[in-house]
Order: structure tokens, then C-alpha cells, then sequence
């Protein structure tokens, strides 16, 4: 049988004995935007992790295959909210690495002072 969060307090031997998926859920924290933010490890990167049969699991991953299924090979997960730690479904897309990147830069630009990437705009042809 497996023991709750209450049953054994939060030492080691509580969080084997919780299955994976109890485990996994304790640490989602609901914000009030709609990002379910992930509260335990983190990645240098800021991506969620989770551990499980010792394999470093990332959480947004694993949230969207338990709900969504498989994700296709060749794909990547987009974070739609531009949160790295958020694991609500709904704000997950399966795209292309290349579109990811793109998303990525575009967004950037909009917040910061990078110059805008691809050719330069024409001359407007207002008339």
C-alpha cells in the first residue's frame, strides 16, 4: 500500500513510498494566471524535474504524455505561457524545435532591446 503525505512526514523515506504520480502532483502549485507552477527541483535551465527509477524526468514532459499522450518523435514541448517551471497542459503545445527557437527569439525581441532577426523590411509602399 501506498502512504500519503501525512502518514510519514517529508523525509526521504516518505517520498519512496508515495507512488510517482502523488509525488509528482504534491509539488504543482496552481498561480492565479493559470500557470501550474512546479515547486520542487529545477533544472540550471529553470525546466522542472522530476526523478523517477533514478532517471531525471522533465516535469512539463511528463505532464503532457499523462495527459495528452505520446509526444510525436521529432517534436518539442512549447511553453505557450513562456514559463519554463509551468506544467498546466492547456498551456503546452507539440511543435517543431525549429518553431520553438522561433517563438523563443520572437518573444524576445518584443521585451528587449535585440535587433529583430531575417532580412530588413522594404521601403513601405504607402501611397
Amino acid at each position: 500500500m501506498i502512504s500519503t503525505a501525512l502518514s510519514r512526514g517529508t523525509g526521504r523515506y516518505h517520498w519512496r513510498k508515495m507512488s510517482f504520480r502523488d509525488r509528482l502532483f504534491s509539488r504543482l502549485i496552481i498561480q492565479p494566471d493559470g500557470c501550474v507552477t512546479w515547486a520542487g527541483a529545477r533544472r540550471m535551465n529553470g525546466y522542472g524535474q522530476v526523478k523517477r527509477h533514478g532517471k531525471g524526468l522533465l516535469v512539463h514532459r511528463v505532464m503532457y504524455e499523462m495527459h495528452e499522450g505520446p509526444i510525436p518523435d521529432g517534436m518539442t514541448i512549447d511553453h505557450l505561457c513562456e514559463n519554463k517551471a509551468c506544467a498546466n497542459v492547456s498551456h503546452l503545445e507539440v511543435v517543431t524545435q525549429a518553431e520553438n527557437t522561433r517563438r523563443h527569439y520572437e518573444g524576445r525581441r518584443q521585451c528587449s532591446a535585440l535587433p529583430a532577426f531575417g532580412p530588413s523590411p522594404g521601403p513601405s509602399s504607402s501611397g
